[in-house]
């Protein structure tokens, strides 16, 4: 499909995408919307059926955008993320916190290092810190106000500065990169430094747990749990009452780091690090030219195939139940997997039928001081706006 130049028109797909996010705060109909605006646009720029050409259109752009091997790594990081869970590893994990933690600002410090420790996924990381620690952090009058803050504030500001995690890949491809020598995962790895929220966040939460700082309305529950007046309610999960008691902790440990490892040299071989090419032999090199979503995709498939020998050899899961594991993990990724797809379709409409770079470009050429100056302050307020209204930052990254 042949690009159009429709000037400030360009900007209003992800215009009323943001527009309609903040009002309905709700993310997917905002994203197809914005879809079709865009689309509606360039069809009646090319003069074709409006209906039909529309549709047809959206359909097209989503399908070169599409990145298989993002989705994939997604899916089956879920399936992993799951099965770990159902195995009962996690809960082997708090078995064995419980006997160690001996004070109260061990059981903070131990809350925030499980926090940094799992980040592979921000879900998986809630899911397991939150569900272990709680029995912990109440034995030791930590009220819940503060448990959450310590699990909010590492789950994805480490998962967003983590290499390989499913933040890696999602936010790695809307930062597709002009240069040869740098991958998806190389501009990831390059905004690292920047991200100072994450990484003040992190420093934040050691802080809060060695000097008991405690602020707002976390200050207030904090007293009102030493006091013996704060009600938590029984807020323990079900579901993990279901999950096998067979589990060890090296069951969730083993493939998160064979995950890790396999990843990483997947990246090595993929930019080319072991073949003939001597461009390529720096570590440097290698992992600017690397295929990263397919790297991540053969991590997980080599994590997933090293829980299967382990959990079934020991008969810590059946076949079945790894099976419907698996299956629920996948599942549990089609919201994310949507918002990826969404995102990546109203990007090119944006960028590649529409030409908003270009239109952008001419703005910032025609007064480049003034341009240049506000315009990290109007992207960091509607950056923030959205995220606060719509609760994604997935979503937040691909409107963007």
């Amino acid at each position: 499909m042949e690009s159009v130049s429709v000037g400030i028109l360009s900007v209003l797909p992800p215009l009323i995408a943001v527009v309609l996010a903040l009002v309905t705060r709700e993310v997917f109909s905002s994203l197809i919307i914005g879809i079709l605006s865009g689309t509606l646009i360039y069809t009646l720029k090319t003069d074709g059926n409006v209906v039909v050409d529309t549709v047809q259109t959206a359909i097209k752009v989503m399908g070169n955008k599409f990145d298989l091997n993002i989705v994939l790594f997604c899916s089956l990081l879920g399936a992993l993320v799951y099965i770990i869970y159902l195995a009962g590893a996690s809960r082997a994990y708090g078995d064995w916190a419980t006997k160690k933690i001996k004070g109260k600002k061990s059981a903070l410090l131990s809350t925030s290092a499980l926090g940094a420790f799992i980040f592979i996924d921000d879900y998986f990381n809630c899911l397991t810190v939150g569900t272990v620690m709680k029995p912990i952090t109440d034995k030791y009058k930590i009220s819940r106000a503060k448990l959450a803050y310590i699990i909010d504030s590492t789950a994805a500001p480490i998962c967003i500065i983590a290499p390989i995690s499913s933040w890696a890949a999602a936010v790695g491809s809307n930062l597709k990169s002009t240069n040869a020598f740098e991958s998806d995962i190389g501009a990831f790895v390059s905004a690292i430094p920047w991200n100072f929220y994450a990484i003040l966040s992190l420093i934040m939460v050691v802080i809060v747990c060695l000097f008991s700082f405690d602020f707002g309305p976390m200050k207030k529950a904090e007293k009102e749990c030493l006091d013996g007046v704060e009600i938590t309610n029984d807020t323990r999960d079900e579901s993990f009452d279901k999950v096998k008691r067979n589990g060890r902790i090296f069951d969730m440990v083993v493939p998160i780091f064979v995950l890790i490892g396999a990843a990483t040299l997947s990246m090595l071989y993929t930019g080319g690090y072991f073949g003939d090419d001597t461009a390529y032999h720096s570590l440097g090199a290698a992992f600017g030219n690397t295929n990263s979503s397919l790297s991540l995709v053969l991590g997980s498939v080599a994590a997933l195939l090293v829980s299967f020998v382990m959990l079934i050899s020991r008969g810590v899961l059946t076949l079945k139940e790894y099976m419907d594991g698996f299956i629920r993990g996948v599942q549990s990724m089609i919201p994310a997997n949507m918002i990826l797809t969404f995102a990546w379709t109203i990007s090119g409409v944006t960028r590649d039928l529409l030409q908003a770079p270009e239109f952008i470009s001419s703005i910032v050429q025609n007064d480049l001081a003034f341009v240049g100056a506000i315009l990290p302050a109007v992207i960091f307020v509607i950056a923030g706006f959205l995220s606060f209204s719509t609760g994604t930052a997935w979503g937040t990254f691909g409107i963007l």
